[in-house]
């Protein structure tokens, strides 16, 4: 959740409603995805001996029903356009242009992808909100466990190499 965060916070640096160019807008798809892979990841079953679905009952959150629908939102884009690319989440056009090379006529394809930011159709701001109120009931939840045992000792080590 941290690291959706700081991808949000980067990604408040971006003016959606200016004209950038492909580069640029660019840079930021990539924070967006990695908003919306980190937001998602801890609320999905994971392979293998992972961590637990992390749920709003776990660490007593109460959502309102707006931010619970943001929420989906967010795990349904997950799914839709991040993890496996469903053509109906995706803007892709492809257009024709003649070329005229050595006395010779052909056309170059030239696909275009046009997709908003997701974190700015769902308006940044809110999504900041709801990810700052997960983080402090996580927190709060942390807390009151180590109050409770006495103390959580968790280590967590990758067992694959993946160097």
């Amino acid at each position: 959740m941290e690291q959706a965060h700081s991808a949000l916070i980067f990604l408040s640096d971006i003016d959606a409603d200016q004209y950038q160019d492909k580069p640029y807008r660019r840079r930021f798809m990539c924070y967006d995805t990695a908003f919306v892979v980190c937001y998602a990841r801890p609320f999905l079953r994971q392979k293998g001996n992972g961590f637990p679905k992390l749920s709003a009952k776990a660490v007593g959150l109460d959502l309102s029903d707006d931010e619970r629908m943001l929420h989906d939102k967010i795990i349904k884009g997950r799914h839709k356009r991040v993890a496996h690319g469903d053509i109906e989440a995706t803007a892709l056009k492809v257009s024709g242009a003649r070329v005229e090379r050595n006395g010779e006529r052909y056309h170059l394809p030239i696909p275009t992808y046009d997709e908003p930011l997701l974190t700015h159709v769902w308006r940044l701001e809110d999504i900041t909100k709801l990810t700052r109120k997960w983080l402090r009931a996580i927190a709060n939840w942390a807390s009151d466990r180590v109050q409770i045992d006495g103390g959580i000792d968790i280590l967590v080590s990758p067992k694959v190499d993946i160097l």
